[in-house]
């Protein structure tokens, strides 16, 4: 007990903003999920290996391309651009953070590649939820559609806490961040190409 009540007195001894962020991950990592120690459906586990994978850039980037052949070649070039442009900047931002991943994060993906980058904030969120702006607003889809897009995206992201590949504050960072790129991508890309055909 004594050991613990320093350690916290430690933390509370750090410029405020250091001692908060202490705080935080000490309460994530004490809540942080395992799923092939805690769910015992072993075939659920691996549908979710699988599903969390929608939000990896390799298939996303093999959904746009297909897509951009099924209804137009306009997709590939408006739409990819501005995901690159996420991606590089999420990268960066994890690159600055470099907080570590989850100790729960030991399984490789499907793709037989173990997580290594920073953990803040979730790649996968920001990519899906990128994505779904971007699908969504691009075939102006209706209410419902998109509803099923950012329902998707959601539970993406969700399977990456449940999977223990990331934190929630990792996962709720990477929700924003990926919808606040995709909608400062959208605009750079629209004054872009307006300013060239002006």
């Amino acid at each position: 007990m004594q050991v613990v009540s320093n350690h916290y007195a430690r933390i509370f001894q750090m410029p405020k903003h250091k001692s908060i962020i202490k705080i935080i991950d000490l309460f994530e990592k004490r809540f942080a999920f395992e799923a092939h120690k805690d769910i015992k459906n072993k075939p659920l586990v691996y549908t979710l290996g699988i599903f969390t994978e929608l939000g990896s850039s390799l298939v996303l980037i093999t959904i746009f391309v297909v897509l951009g052949f099924l209804s137009g070649i306009k997709l590939i070039y408006t739409i990819i651009p501005i995901y690159l442009f996420q991606l590089a900047m999420v990268e960066t931002i994890k690159y600055f953070f470099r907080r570590p991943r989850p100790k729960t994060n030991h399984t490789k993906s499907i793709f037989g590649v173990k997580a290594t980058s920073g953990s803040f904030p979730s790649g996968h969120s920001s990519n899906i939820f990128a994505a779904a702006y971007l699908l969504s607003n691009y075939y102006a889809l209706e209410i419902q559609y998109v509803a099923v897009l950012f329902a998707i995206a959601g539970a993406v992201s969700f399977s990456r806490i449940v999977l223990g590949k990331h934190y929630f504050l990792d996962v709720l960072g990477g929700t924003i961040l990926g919808m606040i790129l995709a909608i400062s991508g959208s605009i750079i890309w629209i004054l872009t190409a307006l300013s060239l055909i002006y």
